[in-house]
């Protein structure tokens, strides 16, 4: 390890970025895949969110240390988390926009701020699952996270 990284921090921040890299990319690509076929907006929404849950579940091990670890591991790991949250919330935001410009009648426009509370909810969901050692069952979050995003961005 030590060939490579200076310290475990070091070691910590580079798995947490590309960690986050991935499911980032993974989302991005369900979301482009998604829209090409046409899909429903909520459909969009529940493929998008389903990548995110799936790529957590499918390493229970990486998401302890991106959902748990980065957050103890001090100031430089909670700048990097920072600016991780952030490029989760720039992509929501993106789709968010994108969808209330296709659909108008049944997507609203939402803040960054709405955006914001809802990675800070989805994130809070995954965290609470892993820290109780059900890293395993994450998948059954999906819909739950998924109904919150069509919540906050369904027009009533």
């Amino acid at each position: 390890m030590y060939a490579h990284f200076r310290d475990k921090e070091e070691c910590l921040l580079e798995l947490y970025s590309r960690a986050n890299e991935k499911v980032l990319s993974v989302v991005r690509e369900a979301q482009q895949r998604a829209r090409a076929a046409g899909l429903p907006w909520r459909e969009r929404v529940r493929l998008g969110i389903g990548a995110y849950v799936e790529t957590l579940a499918d390493g229970p091990a990486v998401a302890w240390a991106a959902l748990v670890e980065v957050q103890a591991a001090g100031r430089p790991a909670l700048a990097l988390r920072r600016v991780i949250i952030d490029r989760y919330v720039d992509l929501l935001s993106e789709v968010a926009a994108g969808l209330a410009a296709e659909h108008p009648d049944e997507v609203r426009p939402v803040s960054r701020e709405l955006v914001l509370a809802a990675v800070g909810g989805i994130n809070e969901l995954m965290l609470a699952r892993v820290e109780r050692g059900e890293a395993a069952k994450i998948l059954e979050d999906s819909d739950v996270a998924t109904a919150s995003v069509v919540g906050l961005l369904e027009r009533r």
